[in-house]
């Protein structure tokens, strides 16, 4: 019997923008609260992540995977090198919004998201009075496989979704300072800018998708909803116009390192960590 191959869940080329001039990031641990360094073909990854069933049919969607990691490749190796977004032609912006919205679903904890709607289904159907059709609905829903079902949603849902990262206001940031920014193991991140307590996804309101392309550069798709506040700032008509990066202070990239550690399923990953702050932020945060 052949062994399931590794595949990564967040991909080298970008995993490798991160790495150290050995070619390893530093790895922090939620779980054991630890630290190593490893090479970027030792992390983000899972044996057999891609293979699901349909249909009756063993499927395995690493060839789709490499496609959309390929095009999300070119575009942001022309980021990373150019230090600006420039102004993308439409295809690239295309790639670049699958890119992210495949990247947001392919992750562990997007199984865990998958994991937990049934449960709560699951949940609230106990709270119905008992009939043979609540039992039936009930068997199947503890049947089912939240990793296959995470991956069906992640290879059939993945280009509607993508085409509301199409619409939003797309601005690059970059630090000013000699801090850097964080990766993890859930690197897309959803951020609501209003009073709202409800979550934030691709294409709920005042809501930041963002995901850090290499220590100092953070590319943000933001909603339009904050379009007449940004225009009013010549920085941000800049950012949102010709690409030019906006200056990410202290407290920005503060608050970015914060989202990495409190989203990450369990891992994050940087150049160099401040391990005394990593480990202070996570007792604050995690």
């Amino acid at each position: 019997m052949s062994r399931a191959k590794r595949q990564h869940y967040v991909p080298q080329f970008l995993l490798k923008n991160f790495a150290g001039e050995n070619g390893k990031v530093e790895v922090f641990d939620k779980k054991t609260c630890s630290f190593r360094y490893q090479s970027t073909g030792e992390i983000a990854h899972e044996s057999g992540f891609y293979l699901y069933t349909l249909d009756g049919n063993r499927v395995d969607g690493e060839e789709i995977t490499k496609v959309v990691d390929n095009f999300g490749a070119v575009e942001f190796d022309k980021i990373v090198r150019a230090k600006t977004l420039g102004i993308p032609v439409l295809q690239s912006r295309e790639d670049i919004s699958m890119f992210i919205a495949f990247q947001a679903l392919r992750v562990p904890s997007a199984v865990d998201r998958m994991r937990d709607t049934f449960e709560q289904i699951d949940a609230l159907l106990d709270t119905i009075p008992d009939c043979d059709d609540k039992r039936k609905l009930q068997n199947e829903i503890r049947c089912v496989d939240s990793h296959q079902e995470s991956l069906k949603f992640l290879f059939f849902e993945c280009e509607r979704l993508s085409a509301f990262l199409m619409d939003k206001l797309w601005a690059l940031s970059e630090t000013v300072e000699s801090e850097d920014f964080w990766i993890s193991d859930n690197p897309i991140s959803f951020t609501r800018h209003d009073k709202s307590r409800a979550g934030a996804g691709f294409g709920t309101p005042f809501t930041e998708v963002a995901l850090p392309v290499s220590p100092t550069l953070r590319l943000r798709l933001i909603s339009r909803d904050f379009l007449y506040a940004l225009t009013k700032d010549p920085v941000w008509c800049r950012a949102i116009g010709r690409g030019i990066p906006v200056p990410s202070p202290s407290y920005n990239v503060h608050h970015q390192r914060v989202v990495q550690l409190a989203n990450a399923s369990r891992f994050v990953y940087a150049k160099q960590f401040d391990r005394k702050l990593v480990v202070d932020l996570f007792n604050e945060y995690c």
